[in-house]
């Protein structure tokens, strides 16, 4: 498969945000984000990414600050093409589907469109022989973003991560390392975080005690965003009020009414956005003489 595409940038368009409706705040800051973008050299080559729908998305999670937002694209376009790119080499995004159709990931309902989303991950579902830990991570960061596309206030608010840990085993814990964390704090630290908060549940030994060998190479302010749990909901009530969550983790809505249906779906629907990520990998792979790794 190729990208064959004529309007290479309305094609890009289509993929991020399509509220079409901008504040005169956030034309404001439209304008002066792309008025950096065009007067730096190195983003150049990169700059046809960068379409109003997708830089208004974080845009929106920086709170409009656009030099946040341009020093977060710099910084974002080193770490992929300079310091990290081999961890491109990891993934193949044109074999995503049969991951996404696991549902490792879901999302709760929205009764009103106030405030964060709530994503939760059920590791249960993940079979790391099945799926790398990179190829996870991309998973999780397409839910994230569809989820983040439903709305303005999604992406001003960000997302509650709920991490159900059960099924947590040794081959779960064999796919962590310290390089691989570090890579991950790194990045984590380069954006603006849209995860307001994660909470591990269901929690047993194992997960522990993998936690606390990692723990310590956490900064302090991710380390404060995350609580773990054997059976204690308090934690999640904290960040969202009962009436906006499903009964399993203390809320009010029921269980088997309380999630998206068809998120999966909606991720797969147009195989032009699986094309694109894999053109970006191509173009950063080929910058460095780095090839995909085959499984």
């Amino acid at each position: 498969m190729t990208l064959l595409i004529e309007d290479f940038e309305n094609t890009i368009s289509k993929f991020g945000d399509q509220s079409a409706e901008y504040t005169e705040d956030e034309e404001q800051a439209l304008k002066e984000i792309f008025e950096l973008i065009d007067n730096d050299d190195e983003m150049q080559p990169w700059r046809k990414y960068a379409q109003r729908s997708l830089v208004i998305v974080g845009l929106r999670a920086c709170n409009l600050d656009a030099k946040l937002a341009f020093k977060t694209m710099q910084k974002l376009q080193v770490h992929a093409t300079q310091t990290y790119p081999e961890l491109f080499a990891q993934i193949d995004p044109l074999n995503l589907e049969p991951i996404i159709r696991k549902k490792l990931f879901q999302v709760v309902k929205r009764p009103v469109d106030e405030g964060p989303a709530v994503v939760v991950f059920r590791v249960k579902n993940w079979k790391p022989s099945e799926c790398n830990i990179e190829q996870l991570a991309l998973t999780g960061a397409l839910y994230i973003y569809t989820v983040a596309k439903m709305s303005p206030e999604i992406q001003r608010t960000g997302m509650i991560v709920i991490g159900d840990v059960s099924g947590f085993r040794l081959t779960h814990a064999r796919q962590a390392s310290v390089d691989l964390l570090m890579k991950a704090i790194r990045l984590y630290s380069t954006i603006p975080p849209m995860v307001k908060g994660l909470v591990a549940i269901n929690s047993l030994a194992l997960f522990e005690h993998t936690y606390n060998i990692f723990k310590w190479v956490l900064p302090d302010d991710l380390r404060k965003l995350i609580h773990i749990t054997k059976s204690d909901m308090s934690h999640i009530s904290n960040l969202m009020e009962p009436e906006r969550l499903p009964k399993e983790f203390w809320g009010t809505m029921p269980d088997e009414d309380a999630y998206i249906d068809g998120i999966e779906d909606v991720i797969m629907e147009d195989p032009q956005l699986f094309l694109l990520i894999k053109h970006l990998q191509d173009e950063i792979l080929n910058l460095n003489n780095i090839r995909l790794k085959k499984k």
